[in-house]
């Protein structure tokens, strides 16, 4: 399954945390491989979120970043035909034992040059990580082009983050025009105490209830995000009682992995439909 995240600001929206605790849920409620992909230029703020030590910059000072890890690692065996699907694993992080991984993106400052290879060998390089992740989460925030267009084009599901703010879902990219039926909304960082709360958005905007989900602001998670403990947190409060602090959060994670799962089942059963 392909999940592709977007956000116009990624912080401000939440789309960091919202795709590491979806793909945490997911994994943990369906069981499972999943994948975390960073597919934008020099962007590491997923590395921030998953490693405590900087975004995993120790792997970068020994050497083995570019030449082992992450996205440019796996361009080049696309580019250079190699058993992709045998060479994947030496490319990715673990971040939850057999549970949850992460694909770090390019470090590379050349954009033209890596988004026209990523474009040409991405339908390869997407069914790599799915064959090595059942759930494969993609990070295309803040980008607009055509890498991005494409993903979306051949994802199961499209999560659209977007903050408490009526302006930012009216100024929606056309990128998603024709793609309604794969969409899923995120209202990150959410307060339910403010004006433009889920119930008003979804009514507003006249969004299905089943294609939207409010992830609630929570400190020790932001916290947490930033110190690159952010698996940490999710593992030490997945089993909390109602009564505690982090419980909402917790289960509008879960709800939220919920809905991205019935999206994707209900397009496979389209799938299913037009085929016969």
């Amino acid at each position: 399954m392909q999940i592709v995240f977007w956000g116009a600001q990624p912080w401000q929206s939440g789309v960091v945390g919202n795709m590491i605790g979806t793909a945490f849920m997911m994994s943990e409620l369906y069981g499972g491989r999943s994948l975390m992909m960073q597919t934008r230029l020099s962007c590491p703020d997923l590395d921030y979120a998953l490693f405590p030590d900087s975004g995993g910059s120790h792997i970068r000072e020994e050497g083995r970043y570019f030449q082992e890890i992450g996205l440019d690692a796996v361009l080049n065996d696309a580019i250079l035909k190699f058993q992709q699907k045998e060479r994947f694993s030496r490319h990715v992080l673990e971040v939850k034992r057999d549970r949850i991984y992460y694909l770090p993106g390019t470090y590379k400052n050349n954009r033209e040059v890596f988004e026209h290879h990523l474009f040409h060998h991405l339908e390869s390089v997407l069914e790599t990580a799915e064959y090595f992740g059942e759930n494969l989460f993609l990070d295309c925030s803040g980008e607009s082009g055509m890498v991005c267009e494409r993903m979306m084009e051949l994802a199961d599901v499209i999560v659209i983050n977007v903050p408490q703010s009526p302006h930012q879902i009216e100024k929606l990219p056309s990128l998603i025009l024709g793609k309604e039926e794969k969409l899923i909304y995120l209202i990150g960082q959410h307060n339910e105490k403010s004006k433009y709360h889920i119930n008003n958005i979804r009514r507003r905007y006249h969004i299905p209830k089943e294609q939207i989900a409010a992830i609630p602001y929570n400190v020790e998670f932001d916290d947490a995000l930033s110190e690159g403990k952010s698996v940490r947190f999710l593992e030490q409060n997945s089993s909390i009682k109602k009564k505690d602090f982090n419980y909402e959060l917790i289960q509008e994670l879960r709800e939220a992995a919920k809905l991205i799962q019935k999206k994707a089942e209900q397009k496979k059963e389209q799938e299913r439909e037009k085929e016969v």
